[in-house]
């Protein structure tokens, strides 16, 4: 299963990238957007490869307003 997080711009997603790698919570790397997303997210996402870590990575972002447009589970 892949869980991808997608947010709203370019911007956004580099910024949420950087925090992550920097608080260590395992492999998260970018990757496109899948179809059929929402419109209103930029065409890169991020994907976490440690599910595990889903809810800490998610409160991580959201303390620092960068919150996800969508989390995404693809089998």
């Amino acid at each position: 299963m892949r869980i991808i997080l997608t947010f709203k711009n370019l911007t956004s997603t580099l910024m949420a990238l950087k925090l992550l790698r920097v608080g260590n919570f395992g492999l998260i790397r970018p990757t496109p957007t899948p179809s059929g997303c929402k419109q209103s997210v930029c065409n890169l996402s991020l994907e976490v490869i440690n599910h595990s870590q889903l809810a800490e990575i998610n409160s991580c972002l959201t303390a620092n307003k960068l919150i996800p447009v969508e989390i995404l589970e693809i089998s």
